[in-house]
């Protein structure tokens, strides 16, 4: 019997656990990673991030591991930046912030990203290699995570996007936005999937992550721009961070003294070769 507590496979290696997105180190009688899911600050219980559905297993069961789901109170603003590169529409419950896409919409595909939508579609579906359900846990803030911790654009550590960052870049460059949201679902899909034995490795996991999803982001880009867009390469300058595609060239400009917050987007064509 593979199955033990609550019906969970049991690693016959590692003597783990499986529980979709954490494992059970059933020795010990304690799970061996946080919770990802959304943290509900009137239920004290939540305040545990290694309890397993409330410390109440005899009541409940937590059949997926994870959803997916978008968290602070930007995360409609998110929503909305997702749905116009997608051209799908989508619902997000205000209480989970689950995100779903209306099967009683067609996708609007004149000025989207196939490639952001196919992946989109694939986030909210996503299993891993034993076939079990894994969702994306994406928290949006403004321009700190809840621990001061600074965001540019976005934080792997945290799996957290920065709203005004978005905001900034979508003024004038709505399709680098687009790109960068195909970035952080690609890398974190990437983290929960393909790479998740890496979780242990320190960095490991999150360059090998971030560089698959470099790939991808010049991909939507490409959808936008009509041509086959170079993985992109950047370099920081004084006072703002260059990206450089086959192309376009981004300068996106940064706050004196907050190297962390963007004031300011420009856009070149057919840029010049980074150095």
């Amino acid at each position: 019997m593979r199955q033990q507590f609550t019906q969970k496979e049991r690693d016959t290696e590692s003597g783990l656990d499986y529980f979709g997105a954490r494992y059970y180190a059933n020795i010990q009688g304690r799970l061996t990673g946080t919770d990802p899911g959304p943290l509900t600050p009137a239920d004290p219980q939540n305040f545990n991030r290694y309890s397993y559905v409330l410390n109440n297993p005899l009541k409940f069961i937590d059949p997926t591991g994870e959803r997916l789901v978008l968290l602070g109170e930007d995360a409609d603003y998110i929503l909305s930046e997702l749905e116009r590169a997608t051209g799908y529409k989508l619902k997000r419950d205000a209480k989970t912030g689950e995100v779903t896409i209306d099967s009683n919409s067609d996708r609007e595909s004149k000025g989207t990203s196939k490639s952001l939508a196919d992946k989109l579609k694939e986030v909210i579906g996503l299993k891993d290699k034993k076939g079990n359900d894994v969702t994306i846990d994406i928290h949006v803030v403004k321009d700190q995570d809840s621990d001061g911790s600074p965001v540019f654009v976005d934080r792997f550590a945290s799996r957290s996007v920065d709203a005004n960052d978005f905001r900034e870049i979508g003024k004038s460059a709505p399709e680098l936005s687009a790109a960068l949201l195909g970035h952080v679902l690609e890398e974190y899909s990437q983290a929960a999937t393909t790479f998740l034995e890496m979780a242990g490795i320190g960095k490991t996991q999150q360059l090998a992550s971030h560089n698959q999803a470099v790939t991808f982001e010049s991909q939507v880009l490409s959808d936008f721009t009509g041509t086959q867009e170079q993985n992109r390469r950047d370099i920081q300058l004084q006072g703002h961070v260059a990206f450089f595609y086959t192309s376009v060239q981004y300068d996106i400009y940064l706050k004196t003294g907050a190297e962390n917050t963007i004031t300011n987007v420009t856009k070149k064509q057919k840029a010049t070769r980074a150095p």
